[in-house]
């Protein structure tokens, strides 16, 4: 095990030894009130000591081989935005690069504690070639949690989770030890997508915050956003498909989360931002 007490969080984490690396699991970095709200960065933990051994939460959604879990599997919608943040093992005398990773799966599916998503093997190469790293791997909202939008303009919750995380970690990640000038935020397919809508956004903010962007099979170009015209249709035809009125769609006992799954999927719900 491995403690760490931090004074600017005001809490204290402890992860866990796997192979060459230490690991933070289940690292809370936003507070979702409710279905559909924005994300609130998570910066005081009330003195709380957080077990951060044990894979965290995904957002709720038809399970797939590709996604599964080595350990519990776990879903919420409120409790989705979490990371996995991985070290190499060893005394490091200054702070590390650190890697975050958007990851992929339509907007739809997709989580940081699959084989696929496992950072371990990445922060071990790069320690073995003498170029260690923190990666960092992020949860965030998907499919109608997650891109459900309305006439205001609000929406894209899974974008501002994911905009959050890079916030989060440009804050805090000096206490696990990385360097927060040299942030690279990467993603693959929607990931990627996601990646290219943070760099993208409101330019100036970017300053000193994500210092370099990997994009890999995937850009805004490639599907380009909807307008929330177009997604109102979709609100509205799963509330026919649920029997409830749209408005009820923003109540979990009245509309359980994966009542919203099912029917997202059964009216092909658009999967990319507006």
């Amino acid at each position: 095990m491995t403690t760490i007490q931090s004074k600017k969080l005001n809490g204290t984490f402890t992860g866990k030894t796997f192979g060459n690396t230490v690991q933070w699991k289940n690292v809370l970095y936003a507070d979702v009130k409710h279905r559909f709200a924005a994300p609130v960065l998570k910066t005081d933990f009330a003195g709380a000591s957080i077990d951060c051994t044990e894979d965290g939460y995904d957002c709720p959604q038809l399970p797939n081989k590709h996604d599964m879990h080595d350990g519990e599997y776990k879903s919420d919608e409120l409790l989705c935005t979490n990371l996995r943040i991985v070290k190499p093992k060893g005394d490091f005398k200054h702070p590390l690069p650190v890697f975050l990773y958007i990851h992929g799966g339509a907007n739809l599916v997709g989580n940081i504690y699959s084989k696929r998503t496992d950072p371990q093997p990445f922060v071990e190469h790069a320690a073995e070639i003498g170029k260690p790293v923190i990666m960092v791997v992020a949860e965030y909202r998907l499919g109608m949690f997650g891109y459900s939008t309305s006439k205001t303009g609000q929406g894209n919750w899974g974008l501002r989770d994911q905009w959050a995380s890079v916030q989060w970690v440009n804050e805090f990640i000096g206490e696990f030890g990385g360097d927060n000038q040299r942030v690279t935020v990467g993603g693959e397919s929607s990931g990627s997508i996601g990646v290219h809508a943070l760099v993208l956004k409101d330019g100036i903010e970017h300053h000193g915050v994500i210092s370099r962007a990997f994009m890999s099979s995937g850009s805004m170009g490639c599907f380009p956003p909807l307008p929330p015209a177009y997604l109102d249709t979709f609100r509205a035809k799963a509330a026919k498909e649920l029997g409830v009125e749209e408005a009820e769609l923003d109540d979990p006992e009245k509309v359980p989360p994966y009542a919203l799954v099912k029917a997202s999927y059964k009216i092909e719900y658009p999967r990319f931002p507006s």
